[in-house]
């Protein structure tokens, strides 16, 4: 695992931008520490007070910014299907 791809971000921020262009930007900053952790760590945790720590949010808050997680590009849809496998060139079950 390439966890240190920061240096992806940095060289083409534009590809990011354009993959987090539907989402606001409370969520986009979300999308980016969600990413970074999966960078560190390998994997996303499951449970929304854990996502919540990760993102600085409360729980409520989390939800609120998550919206419905099966929403086409919802939040975590897009983590999981467009940045992650941007960054870090894998797939996230």
């Amino acid at each position: 695992m390439n966890w240190r791809n920061h240096e992806w971000l940095e060289r083409y921020p534009h590809i990011f931008s354009f993959h987090a262009a539907h989402l606001s930007i409370a969520e986009c900053g979300a999308a980016l520490s969600l990413a970074l952790y999966y960078g560190e760590h390998g994997e996303l945790p499951t449970s929304d007070a854990e996502l919540a720590r990760i993102v600085g949010v409360s729980v409520k808050e989390f939800r609120k910014l998550a919206g419905d997680r099966m929403r086409r590009w919802g939040l975590m849809r897009t983590v999981k299907e467009t940045i992650i496998p941007l960054m870090y060139g894998e797939e996230v079950p």
